[in-house]
């Protein structure tokens, strides 16, 4: 509904929520919104009813239900089973959160786990989280049914779709609770991987099931045929923690496809393709900084982790979106275990079957010495006081890399340097001290 008001700059055309917020109108409008959805499900015809209730839903500006609706009156819905028959089908046509919360809605009351399926594979396109919203909320559906659900889903649902992804771990979580072949849960890891080519993903892949020549090549040929965006802007904000559309599709930016390419052994190439920012400034949104970490933690042979290393850590920890509670609700391996441990084991093991050479490993710590060299002369430069911690974490790491690799008191010579040059930066001194250099002169 639009009213039309008058005020000293001419007319303006207002909704009725408007008219609400701006208190023109004395009412309450969640009740107003309820009563005029009653009275147009009365007043209009069953083929029109559905598009008419829609409407006025999407454009009331508050989660409105079914389900509230027909609690509203005092007495039921007539022609409620056939109304919600042709509201599916209206809602099947449509796209946009709303119609995804109302079809998964009226679905679900329908109370029959055939004729949801039989929806879902009718709306696949449309509506890919129906599938989810079975396997999720299906009553009295145990978990071999489910796999069945879940196994077709991953045949319907469109392999660009990410939703086809969330499917394929929902029914691996399944497969674990029914203790089934665990060839059908590699299917599903494969799966989740095809449809969102994440590092976490691969890592599941990889190194679960089969350590074939053969699987790692199709997991390859996935990451390698996509096409890379442009980072999307979230790198503050963790993948997993973003609201997504049912439609959202697989698009890994330029950062993961080179983050894919280290996991994958390929580290010559992501050397010269990912380190390559010519500035000592403007690292940020690049794979400079999580580049840098991974060679760095990868070249690390010590057993006991120092500050800088644990920092790098935390970066490609960070980098890969990794979650144990996520990870391990579909796979067989121990609950409750440690994130940090888990994820540490988890790089070990990839570590052990994914080598570097010793001449890509010599440029990676002759390149990686010359960057953080003149990303600290930037930093410096330009007073970039809030990146002195992370420039002494670098100096830390791999300094602990020199002395991991044989190189005796590598680490505090490495900072020390750094102290001299800069040595008028007392607060770059806190910083390298809160990484492990130690200051001989103070003691």
């Amino acid at each position: 509904m639009e009213i039309l008001c008058c005020d000293d700059f001419g007319d303006e055309e207002l909704s009725l929520k408007d008219m609400a917020d701006r208190e023109l109108l004395p009412c309450d409008l969640q009740e107003v919104i309820f009563d005029t959805v009653y009275c147009a499900y009365h007043a209009v015809s069953l083929e029109k009813r559905p598009e008419a209730l829609y409407g006025i839903i999407v454009n009331a500006g508050k989660e409105i239900t079914l389900e509230a609706i027909m609690q509203h009156g005092e007495e039921d819905l007539p022609d409620f089973q056939d109304f919600l028959v042709h509201w599916i089908d209206c809602l099947g046509t449509k796209t946009g959160r709303e119609a995804d919360r109302l079809i998964q809605e009226a679905v679900n009351l329908l109370n029959d786990v055939s004729a949801a399926g039989r929806y879902a594979e009718k709306y696949v396109v449309a509506h890919p989280g129906l599938y989810l919203n079975i396997l999720e909320n299906g009553q009295c559906v145990d978990a071999r049914d489910r796999i069945s659900i879940g196994t077709k889903a991953m045949e319907m649902i469109p392999k660009k779709y990410i939703m086809r992804s969330r499917v394929a771990l929902k029914t691996a979580e399944y497969i674990v609770e029914a203790n089934e072949d665990s060839s059908l849960l590699e299917k599903c890891y494969f799966a989740a991987y095809e449809s969102d080519t994440s590092a976490l993903n691969y890592l599941r892949a990889r190194l679960n099931g089969d350590e074939s020549e053969k699987k790692r090549r199709e997991i390859q040929k996935i990451f390698m045929t996509l096409p890379s965006y442009k980072s999307d802007g979230f790198c503050d904000m963790p993948r997993r923690e973003r609201t997504h559309s049912e439609r959202e599709e697989n698009r890994p930016d330029s950062n993961m496809i080179l983050l894919l390419r280290f996991l994958d052994g390929q580290f010559a190439g992501v050397l010269a393709d990912g380190l390559n920012k010519p500035k000592a400034l403007g690292w940020s949104g690049t794979f400079m900084k999580q580049g840098i970490a991974l060679y760095l933690w990868y070249l690390y042979e010590g057993q006991q982790m120092g500050k800088g290393i644990t920092a790098m850590a935390c970066m490609i920890k960070s980098a890969v979106d990794f979650s144990a509670e996520e990870y391990l609700k579909s796979t067989y391996d121990q609950k409750g275990a440690n994130e940090n441990v888990l994820f540490y084991e988890l790089f070990l093991k990839w570590k052990s079957v994914v080598r570097m050479d010793p001449d890509t490993k010599a440029c990676a710590m002759k390149k990686i010495a010359g960057l953080l060299e003149r990303r600290v002369e930037g930093i410096m430069d330009a007073n970039r006081r809030n990146y002195y911690g992370e420039c002494a974490a670098y100096i830390a790491a791999l300094g602990g890399v020199q002395e991991s690799l044989g190189e005796k008191g590598a680490k505090q010579r490495l900072m020390t340097s750094y102290k001299d040059k800069y040595s008028r930066r007392s607060a770059f001194r806190q910083e390298m001290r809160s990484y492990g250099w130690i200051d001989v002169k103070r003691k």
